[in-house]
């Protein structure tokens, strides 16, 4: 209820309502792929030959038939080793899928190395301090964003005075 995915979405749909030199092609991976409401304009026919969805549910495990590996590797690792120069890929939350074990060793790898084949990579997390999930991506990364909510705000406060080095008192400005 941040906002993560819709801000996500709405730069997407940025470049790909810009101008069509400048469009790239997106693989967005969620596990509410078909459920979000904030996708279903990104997912339309009208994105179509920019924007592939993998599903990452649970439901999406069951109908391939197969075991969480062999679904990784057979169904979702191929379409991110296709991506080409200039594309992106989004994780969704991948924290949630029952294929989360290999999004992990996936994703902290492709932090590293997807840049070098001139690929884009967004990971939404719904934790600042999401352990092995968010720890590759603080020394990795271009660019962190943050959506404080509530009790969010004193959390963010936190990472930027202790985790970042700001002084508290700029952390709280």
């Amino acid at each position: 209820g941040g906002g993560k995915t819709y801000s996500t979405v709405d730069m997407i749909l940025h470049n790909l309502n810009g101008p069509k030199a400048q469009r790239r092609r997106f693989v967005y991976a969620s596990t509410e792929l078909t459920k979000d409401v904030t996708l279903r304009k990104l997912m339309s026919d009208r994105y179509r030959q920019w924007v592939t969805g993998i599903d990452l549910s649970d439901r999406a495990l069951k109908e391939s038939d197969k075991g969480v590996e062999e679904w990784f590797k057979s169904d979702i690792f191929p379409i991110f080793e296709s991506v080409e120069a200039t594309g992106h890929i989004v994780l969704d939350d991948p924290k949630d899928s029952p294929a989360a074990k290999f999004l992990l060793s996936w994703q902290n790898t492709a932090y590293r190395t997807v840049r070098h084949r001139g690929i884009g990579l967004t990971s939404i997390q719904h934790s600042m301090r999401n352990g092995r999930w968010s720890s590759q991506a603080y020394s990795s990364v271009k660019f962190v964003h943050t959506f404080p909510r509530g009790s969010g705000k004193g959390k963010l406060v936190d990472y930027l005075s202790k985790d970042i080095g700001v002084r508290l008192g700029d952390a709280r400005e």
